[in-house]
């Protein structure tokens, strides 16, 4: 008698739907026991028993951890006239600065993160 279920990365789970995308077979999975839903998997990494889904996972290499950069990062405030300020991050001068002007950190950070264009006047950008 076939088991209801099959395996992904050691986990059984149920093949609620397979498609196509582009050129690749996908499928929706469910958790067995959780109902847990898993989107847009591989119909490949979905095996038939515990040892091969577990196989699948110790073959997936982590990527290698990137050095921590010792490199001093320099945040560039340009002003609506053209003029460049250009500050190691939380040194005193860039602190001056930011409370000459009247900044705030929060959306210093929104403008380094593009969610918002400028800052009372300001471009920002890391160098």
């Amino acid at each position: 008698m076939t088991k209801p279920y099959r395996w992904y990365k050691g986990e059984p789970v149920i093949m609620k739907r397979v498609y196509f995308m582009g050129n690749e077979m996908l499928t929706s999975l469910e958790h067995f026991y959780t109902k847990k839903v898993i989107p847009a998997v591989d119909v490949h990494d979905v095996k038939d028993t515990r040892e091969e889904s577990l196989e699948v996972v110790s073959d997936i290499q982590e990527e290698p951890k990137q050095e921590e950069q010792t490199q001093v990062n320099k945040i560039k405030f340009t002003d609506v006239n053209g003029n460049e300020n250009a500050f190691e991050e939380n040194s005193k001068e860039y602190q001056k600065f930011v409370d000459d002007n009247k900044l705030k950190d929060e959306f210093i950070e929104r403008v380094l993160d593009g969610k918002i264009n400028k800052h009372k006047g300001f471009n920002i950008e890391r160098v």
